[in-house]
């Protein structure tokens, strides 16, 4: 090859040298048009028969492009093919990812919001199994049914409790922590005189309640409001000729306002209801006995007896002015007792006693009903003349 040939082919590839570096790239560097021609072109005049050797370039360095192999000379006589070009392969870049990071840490984290799942951390990847059939996935409410699992993932609802115990008596509600309850129900109707009751089977009833209070001095009543109220019985004066039930005449009186202009015209009640009592007149309520007679200006007539003294008969002995003895009791004696205002000296008095007991004697020939005769016998106190038979044993049928 000759000098002339050799300086041309230099120069070419030192223009391409000069591009490729002003680039500054990497991509394969091409030839300019018609360079290859001229640089493969046949060396016809010099006569040599040189054929360079086609090697084949080695392996590109590590991410290197590849390159591009040189023109071969111009044999004398003849044109020998130019080398390969060579191949650089880039190489493999070093791999930089990590191992991936961990899913979770806690099984909170792997929470599906399925009740029928069991809901695991395992080794930072969750793991969400179904759970078997018949596990429970209970609401936490004890008024809907116990649920549980069908084995495929789905919570099936439980049987509702019956709330309803069919007694009018209760209220009946359900309370999701406790379940089902039964409460008795209040009859309160509001209205304070009647007594509120719940009968089971039946419902609510309102009975009126007794305002009695065994008082004879007061008067009972019942506001729906404000409830029993027991007043004290209080004294009254009327034009009337006699008192109203439960009360008795204490003293007769003129007034104007009762029309006639002279003479009593006028009476002043008092309620019957005392253990003792005295009234004008004679005789006492029902209840009492006469214990004494005497003469009040205040009852009007002078000068005989116009005033009775009554007791209570309250089931204990007593003696009283008459002759026997009411229902309940039986005589043991009579005589004769100047407070009971008739003339001296006959009877006018009996001393009574209680009907009980399995045996009693009294004065007479017979006996009260529930006991029948056991003797005879003759007693002094009895009253009769000596000395026949004025007296009885009973005994209790």
């Amino acid at each position: 090859m000759d000098s002339a040939n050799f300086l041309r082919r230099l120069t070419l590839l030192l223009g391409l040298v000069s591009t490729a570096c002003a680039q500054g790239t990497n991509e394969e560097n091409a030839l300019p048009t018609g360079a290859d021609e001229s640089f493969v072109s046949s060396d016809a005049g010099a006569g040599e028969d040189e054929s360079p050797d086609a090697a084949t370039p080695p392996s590109g360095s590590s991410g290197g492009s590849s390159g591009s192999g040189g023109a071969g000379p111009s044999g004398a006589g003849g044109s020998a093919p130019g080398g390969s070009g060579g191949s650089a392969t880039g190489g493999s870049g070093a791999s930089d990812a990590g191992s991936s990071p961990p899913v979770c840490t806690s099984n909170a984290e792997c929470e599906d919001a399925n009740p029928c799942t069991y809901d695991v951390c395992l080794g930072g990847d969750c793991s969400n199994t179904l759970m078997p059939s018949g596990s429970p996935c209970d609401d936490a409410s004890l008024c809907n049914g116990r649920e549980t699992c069908d084995g495929s993932g789905l919570c099936l609802p439980g049987s509702t409790p019956s709330v309803d115990d069919g007694d009018p008596c209760t209220v009946d509600s359900c309370d999701p922590a406790t379940g089902v309850k039964h409460e008795s129900f209040v009859c309160d109707d509001g209205d304070a005189c009647t007594s509120d009751v719940c009968v089971s089977g039946v419902g609510c009833k309102h009975e009126p309640i007794d305002v009695d209070d065994g008082d004879a001095c007061t008067v009972d009543s019942c506001h729906p409001s404000t409830g029993v109220q027991h007043a004290a019985q209080e004294d009254y004066t009327t034009c009337e000729s006699s008192c109203a039930s439960g009360f008795h005449v204490t003293a007769l009186s003129h007034s104007a306002g009762c029309g006639s202009s002279w003479g009593n015209n006028q009476i002043t009640c008092e309620p019957t209801c005392a253990d003792t009592y005295a009234r004008c007149g004679f005789g006492c309520a029902a209840g009492y006995h006469v214990t004494a007679r005497r003469y009040a200006s205040a009852c009007g007539d002078c000068c005989n007896n116009n005033q009775t003294s009554c007791e209570r008969t309250d089931g204990t002995a007593f003696t009283h002015c008459a002759l026997g003895c009411p229902s309940g009791y039986h005589p043991t004696s009579y005589s004769y007792g100047q407070a009971c205002g008739t003339n001296c000296c006959n009877n006018n008095q009996t001393r009574c006693e209680p009907s009980t007991g399995t045996e009693f004697t009294s004065c007479g020939l017979s006996c009260p009903s529930g006991y029948h005769v056991k003797a005879y016998g003759y007693a002094q106190a009895c009253g009769t003349s000596c000395c026949n038979n004025n007296q009885v044993t009973c005994e209790k049928t």
